[in-house]
């Protein structure tokens, strides 16, 4: 597998040693995390690290108006240690009708609605 995401960042300290022996025998040739804070992804590259493995990506949500990722100095961290940073939702913001809106709970949603 080209590259393994854990999407789940509960209990970093748990699954992150798990992957050093899949990355060692070939199964896995890279980590990704996502939904990860900065703190999470500098203790999983640290756990990583002493084994000779780094996380190789990191995909958070990210857009023109949630720029949490930036400000939380994620952007820099992957910078900095060369990780690719993939954007998670960086459109979702967006609706059919054109117009900006803040994302409602999947319970308040409605459906899409196209023209015949």
């Amino acid at each position: 597998m080209d590259l393994y995401w854990i999407h789940n960042p509960t209990d970093v300290e748990k699954w992150t040693p798990q992957l050093i022996p899949l990355v060692k025998s070939g199964h896995i040739k890279r980590v990704g995390v996502s939904n990860h804070n900065l703190a999470q992804i500098k203790r999983a590259n640290e756990i990583l690290g002493k084994a000779g493995i780094q996380v190789s990506a990191v995909q958070n949500h990210f857009s023109l108006l949630y720029r949490s990722s930036e400000e939380a100095g994620i952007l820099d961290y992957c910078l900095q240690h060369d990780i690719d940073f993939f954007l998670l939702h960086g459109f979702r913001a967006r609706r059919s009708n054109g117009k900006v809106q803040r994302r409602q709970p999947a319970s308040r949603r409605q459906p899409a609605r196209q023209k015949l």
